[in-house]
């Protein structure tokens, strides 16, 4: 292997050790960083292209190691985007920005509708009329596109508070919301009370901050994931600690065996007058196979998921008489083009929104048509379909990855969302989620992310008061010959500690192990919810 040191406008290599001659690199905005196409969000609030600082192509066997140094980004630059590489590892570094992509503030008041708070000075800003505009050094941000994510947090445990919500808003005299959002987008007003303290206006009834919270205002498109990986091969992230991004920590697209030891995100005395480590998810993971390997990790302060593991279905919209050629369409709200389906994959067709298998193929081509927002898909199987596929039934690629989670520790919102039919196992690992600490989901309305899962074993955890500790969601429709979506899920000598009934909420799942657990705080008729379950075994 080659030794080369790591500098700002690396042109990269092949066997190649890449190692730090600094303490601290300082990157600022350059036209000469590569412009990355953005097919994942429809959300380019800055109307800004997305640059990347180090782009890897076509590479092999490549180490990164930079021996503790930071990495410190002043502007909307992308840190690390790779594409095709095998064997690619990445240690021993930070990443962290001059100004965060939000805004945070200290309750110092609330009347219904409004919340004052005073805003530290490493969040720079200012008010005109009722606009709030985020400043930095190099960009500046009026709120009032796109969307805003709005969250209280408490200031003692840096979790999201339980009583308030989350809401989306924008903050303008006149606002330009994205089409299609998850949630309503409120209008919300500004208002200067100087003393670096605002008042913010026109809150639902449902979002009520107490005094003492911070609240937490995103202002950043989710284009500027921390890692941007596509089509690579046996990567690796060890001993990195993600201060601030503006997005995803990883955001990783077909493909295969990824893995992570002590990738973490936290705050500390490092980072003071800060809540938040990450805007979203740390880990966002689509269409990959192989083994998704995490371990060591410290995931805390993020404002969405910790691991979020899932495919994507597409909808049926019609096919050729001969069953060799179906047409389809993406209809996962924000993402635009991706790669649902490739040569060689497996695809299950299900007829509609059930579990009934109405046929399978293998994949021959897929050709891509964007028409204003939505892709259509024309698909070639191999050796065409026993069975026609109607309009309205559901794709589903059976290219999904096993999973290993050990020794991770979850302070945050959300914990794991796991869509992935092949082995997953969880152990080892302490939650304490405000909302799920795992969650086996599946939709077919919105974010239509597959699918079921099919061989799950949580063994050894600790859970502390968390929101819930497994619960199940999906969106199909369940009929007499396929009632269920989710099966064989194993609960095995953890530790609960709760004082809410109903942590284990699961509906429509075959095969539920629980044995040798330990709770407290609450009874196991109230730990347990199960609704349209089947082969249940409680020990």
């Amino acid at each position: 292997m080659n030794e080369k040191i790591f500098a700002v406008g690396t042109i990269f290599e092949s066997d190649t050790v890449y190692r730090a001659d600094r303490a601290v690199y300082d990157i600022y905005p350059s036209d000469s960083f590569e412009e990355i196409p953005c097919w994942w969000t429809f959300l380019n609030s800055g109307n800004i292209p997305l640059r990347a600082a180090f782009v890897l192509r076509g590479l092999k066997n490549v180490t990164i190691d930079l021996g503790s140094a930071k990495l410190l980004f002043h502007g909307r630059i992308m840190p690390f985007a790779l594409y095709g590489c095998e064997n690619v590892t990445l240690s021993n570094f930070s990443i962290d920005y001059d100004r965060p992509f939000y805004t945070q503030g200290t309750v110092v008041g609330y009347e219904a509708g409004s919340v004052d708070i005073e805003i530290p000075e490493l969040f720079r800003y200012r008010i005109e009329g009722r606009d709030f505009i985020a400043l930095s050094d190099t960009w500046e941000h009026r709120l009032i596109t796109g969307d805003m994510l709005l969250r209280c947090m408490d200031a003692e445990t840096g979790k999201p508070s339980r009583h308030s919500g989350v809401i989306l808003g924008l903050i303008g005299g006149e606002i330009f919301p994205r089409p299609n959002p998850p949630l309503p987008i409120h209008h919300l007003y500004a208002e200067d009370l100087g003393g670096r303290r605002v008042r913010i206006s026109g809150l639902p009834d449902f979002f009520v901050p107490r005094a003492g919270e911070i609240l937490a205002m995103t202002h950043e498109d989710r284009r500027k994931t921390g890692f941007l990986l596509e089509h690579c091969a046996d990567t690796s992230i060890r001993n990195v600690r993600l201060m601030h991004i503006g997005a995803m920590g990883i955001t990783a697209g077909m493909c295969h065996n990824i893995s992570l030891d002590d990738y973490s995100m936290y705050m500390d005395e490092s980072t003071p007058d800060r809540i938040i480590s990450i805007n979203a998810d740390s880990f966002h993971c689509y269409h990959c196979t192989g083994l998704m390997k995490i371990e060591n990790c410290r995931f805390e302060s993020m404002l969405d998921d910790a691991i979020n593991i899932h495919g994507n279905y597409l909808v049926v919209t019609g096919s050729d008489s001969d069953g060799r050629r179906v047409m389809a369409q993406n209809r996962c709200a924000g993402l635009l083009r991706m790669e649902f389906l490739a040569p060689g994959d497996e695809a299950y067709i299900y007829r509609g929104s059930t579990q009934e298998l109405r046929c399978s193929g293998i994949v021959e081509s897929a050709e891509y048509t964007d028409d204003k927002g939505h892709v259509d898909i024309a698909v070639t199987f191999r050796d065409g379909l026993n069975t026609l596929p109607q309009p309205g039934d559901i794709i589903e690629n059976r290219r999904m990855p096993e999973i290993e989670v050990r020794n991770c520790r979850m302070k945050c919102s959300g914990g794991f969302r796991i869509s992935s039919g092949k082995r997953v196992l969880i152990e080892d690992c302490d939650f304490e989620t405000s909302s799920f600490a795992v969650l086996f989901s599946g939709d077919m309305n919105y974010w239509y992310e597959n699918g079921p899962v099919k061989d799950v074993t949580i063994r050894g955890c600790r859970f502390r008061d968390c929101g819930s500790v497994i619960s199940t969601a999906c969106g199909f429709t369940p009929t007499e010959a396929a009632p269920y979506y989710h099966e064989n899920i194993r609960f095995i000598g953890n530790d609960v500690c709760s004082s809410r009934g109903g942590v284990i909420s699961l509906s429509d799942v075959r095969g539920f192990k629980y044995r040798g657990n330990r709770i407290n705080g609450v009874s196991l008729d109230e730990l347990l919810s199960l609704t349209r379950c089947a082969d249940v075994c409680i020990s």
